[in-house]
């Protein structure tokens, strides 16, 4: 059975189990990580399950590697990024700070000024400066929200160029 199968499956079968059986749901998606693996696990939209149930089930299932598994993601994801909406830059993960409380995160980045995007602007111009910042800084968390909200439950509430 391929993993679209599984997932079919696994769909039907979490369809049927009542909102009060949570523990039943958990156990399914524990097995089911367990063997397609987590990476390679469908997200959180794919699955008819409360958003902060899914949450819950992804850090005890992660346990202590939670965090680092988001860093991982994270990091991957804004080394990605080339462009947003037509301006070119290269940005990096200087640091992820973890908010325990409510479940956030918070990134600094790194910028290369060598981007593109710097041949565009006038550089003797703060707004010119901040605005490009601003605009890298909301495509970027954007961009890391789209995907990590989806599968790990988690967000990032700011998002900032350090220099």
């Amino acid at each position: 059975m391929n993993v679209q199968e599984q997932i079919s499956r696994m769909k039907s079968i979490m369809g049927l189990i009542t909102e009060s059986d949570e523990d039943r749901k958990k156990n399914i998606m524990f097995k089911f990580w367990d063997k397609v693996g987590f990476e390679n696990a469908p997200l959180i939209s794919d699955f008819d399950i409360d958003e902060s149930m899914f949450n819950s089930y992804v850090k005890e299932y992660l346990g202590d590697d939670y965090q680092n598994y988001v860093i991982k993601e994270v990091d991957s994801i804004v080394n990605n990024i080339t462009e947003c909406d037509g301006d070119e830059f290269s940005v990096r993960v200087n640091y992820i700070n973890f908010n325990e409380t409510d479940n956030t995160f918070g990134v600094s980045l790194g910028i290369n000024f060598n981007s593109p995007i710097f041949q565009t602007i006038d550089l003797n111009d703060s707004d010119d400066v901040l605005t490009a910042f601003g605009q890298i800084e909301r495509c970027v968390e954007d961009i890391i929200n789209d995907i990590i909200y989806d599968k790990y439950g988690t967000y990032t509430t700011s998002v900032f160029i350090d220099v």
